[in-house]
């Protein structure tokens, strides 16, 4: 099945606009959907999604997946590959069953404002109202976080509020490699987006991923001349395929 963005119904006979985030082509999948893909207890499953919006904003999102037997989404980050528009992340199946797996995906509203206070800083301008608007994020963050990523945050926006420090001392601090993942996690997402499908995933026995296979045609396993062979020609052959190292047998 393909799997396309779905569009909010008609209302009024007025055709609605598609969603703002565009997420499509997710996998691991079989025939667009169709059917689950397969992998073996410990494997790491990478999922991947084509992900845009309209505007130049960046986007980011995650992985939710369910294991078998259990009804709440768990979540793995997924990384943006910008120049392909491409979200990649991974979570590890660990027992057989059908597992369900999505992908989310919102405005990253930071990581966008990173970008435009870089652009600013390069360019010697004035940086007041960006880093009101960068410290206004950073406080939102602090609100939904707790213990020391909290306190951390809560700092880091009152240290951007404060203007009696110089604007690019400022930006450097809000530049830091450790801010990013940091008002990343704990920063609400304002446009959360699903794929308009789950997908499933079977995870099948260790046995099911290694094997060597016997095509045997039972007819031709007969051992009088001008007799055909039957099934219990074919299963009296067991014991030597076994002894060869064959552990299926294919009819």
């Amino acid at each position: 099945m393909p799997n396309p963005t779905p569009r909010t119904r008609p209302r009024n006979g007025i055709p609605a606009s598609p969603p703002r985030i565009i997420i499509e082509h997710v996998a691991p999948a079989v025939d667009g959907g169709r059917y689950p893909a397969k992998r073996l207890p410990g494997d790491a499953v990478t999922v991947t999604a084509i992900v845009y919006r309209e505007g130049h904003e960046f986007v980011t999102g995650r992985v939710r997946y369910r294991p078998p037997g259990e009804r709440r989404w768990r979540y793995a980050p997924m990384t943006y590959a910008r120049d392909f528009d491409r979200l990649t992340g991974t979570f590890v199946v660990d027992r057989t069953g059908v597992w369900t797996f999505g992908v989310e995906a919102w405005t990253d509203r930071f990581g966008t404002w990173q970008a435009d206070l870089v652009k600013r800083v390069d360019a010697a301008q004035d940086l007041a109202e960006e880093l009101r608007e960068g410290a206004t994020m950073v406080a939102a963050a602090a609100e939904a976080a707790d213990g020391p990523a909290r306190e951390t945050l809560a700092a880091l926006a009152a240290a951007l509020r404060n203007e009696k420090e110089a604007g690019p001392d400022r930006a450097e601090r809000a530049l830091a490699p450790e801010v990013y993942p940091l008002v990343a996690a704990h920063l609400p997402p304002g446009d959360l987006t699903a794929a308009p499908d789950d997908l499933r995933l079977v995870v099948d026995r260790e046995r099911a991923g290694v094997g060597a296979w016997y095509e045997m045609f039972p007819r031709s396993q007969g051992t009088e001349p001008g007799r055909h062979g039957a099934f219990a020609d074919a299963a009296r052959r067991l014991p030597r395929l076994a002894e060869l190292g064959f552990d299926v047998i294919y009819l």
